[in-house]
């Protein structure tokens, strides 16, 4: 008769589930067979192992444009600020009266300095002096003979102003605010890969030599 060979599941199932020896005991002092152990479920975990990521010319290309976009976007924005923290500046006393007019932009402010001697107490307030319900409406400060006084303008507009008392005749002027330019916008840089073209080659092919005549 052929001999027959165990299968591989025949051979993992007689591992885990071996057969219990014949007991020589007789049999009233046999004990119940024990169960056959179980063959623990093995798992297996596959680890992904992931590779150095590469930058294709293509994606290099797209993180420059957009770096350089954003350059441009902070340099403009930094231009505004700088266009909207002008100061000017206005000598306020009884000896100069130069430079009492002047026009700003919107966000600009506007000092006036008690520098100018000899010293007088003054106050500048807005408004036309012959108006009286048109004193103090945008901005007043104290009377003094030093120091300095600002307004920052937020709106467009003519303010007139003048210092009350016996100087308001000829201590006066206007503030003209008007807004800020726009600024056009900056179209960014583009960019393209360049492809060299192939260098050109000769189509025929013409021998540099002549046959000689047989003698």
């Amino acid at each position: 008769p052929l001999k027959r060979t165990p299968t591989h599941a025949g051979r993992k199932a007689a591992r885990c589930h071996p057969q219990a020896a014949p007991s020589k005991m007789s049999p009233s002092n046999r004990s119940p067979p024990l169960p056959p152990p179980r063959c623990a479920a093995s798992t297996a975990t596959t680890t992904k192992s992931s590779g150095p990521t590469t930058t294709t010319a293509h994606q290099h290309g797209a993180m420059l444009k957009s770096s350089l976009h954003m350059l441009l976007v902070m340099l403009s924005l930094v231009g505004i600020t700088n266009a909207t923290v002008a100061t000017h500046r206005i000598s306020w006393g009884v000896t100069s009266t130069a430079g009492r007019d002047i026009t700003v932009e919107v966000g600009d402010s506007v000092t006036w300095e008690w520098d100018q001697t000899p010293v007088a107490n003054l106050s500048v307030v807005s408004g036309v002096p012959a108006d009286a319900s048109t004193h103090g409406t945008h901005f007043a400060s104290a009377e003094q003979s030093s120091g300095n006084f600002t307004v920052q303008f937020t709106q467009p507009g003519a303010y007139p102003y003048f210092s009350p008392g016996d100087y308001s005749w000829y201590m006066q002027g206007t503030i003209t605010v008007i807004s800020a330019p726009t600024a056009a916008p900056t179209a960014a840089p583009t960019w393209a890969p360049t492809t060299p073209a192939p260098s050109a080659y000769p189509t025929t092919y013409a021998p540099s030599w002549s046959p000689s005549a047989s003698p």
